[in-house]
């Protein structure tokens, strides 16, 4: 089999990586304001923990509840991103998605598998983003993330949440 490379600009590639280093950074401080700027207003954000998040207030949730969650201990990591051009205005990132437990020796915590879509508009910004959870089992310091916890949030998210 062939091996295929995208024929991404360097200068648009890099921007691409800034924008999802950013995406870590925010969630690894519950940074809600630099969080929203870089999600276009129509975002979809889907977690297999989370749920599905459709519209600006609940994708603006999203740092708070895991920087809580995680008590500012957690940190996250995009891996292994590949890169593939729709056409110039849009691009499908494929990436492995670490969260790491700074409080338990910087264990993993949960990783998953990532499809984010993003579009240029004025700048690159996430319109979708598709997070399954690639381990099979909950383990009991994940339980926390059940629809009891998470029941203030389901304002902000699609009915197939739960």
């Amino acid at each position: 089999m062939a091996t295929v490379y995208s024929a991404i600009d360097p200068t648009t590639r890099l921007e691409i990586h800034d924008l999802l280093a950013r995406f870590c950074h925010d969630l690894d401080h519950g940074d809600v304001e630099s969080w929203d700027s870089l999600f276009t207003r129509g975002a979809i954000f889907t977690s297999d923990m989370f749920g599905t998040f459709e519209d600006p207030q609940g994708i603006r949730l999203i740092p708070e509840l895991v920087h809580s969650l995680g008590n500012g201990l957690w940190r996250f990591h995009f891996l292994n991103t590949v890169l593939s051009p729709v056409n110039r205005r849009h691009v499908i990132a494929k990436s492995t998605l670490a969260t790491l437990d700074c409080d338990s020796g910087l264990a993993s915590r949960r990783v998953y598998d990532c499809v984010v879509e993003l579009k240029l508009g004025r700048w690159w910004q996430i319109a979708r983003v598709n997070a399954i959870s690639v381990q099979k089992s909950i383990s009991p310091e994940m339980a926390m993330f059940s629809p009891d916890i998470l029941a203030p949030l389901t304002p902000y998210m699609s009915a197939q949440a739960f």
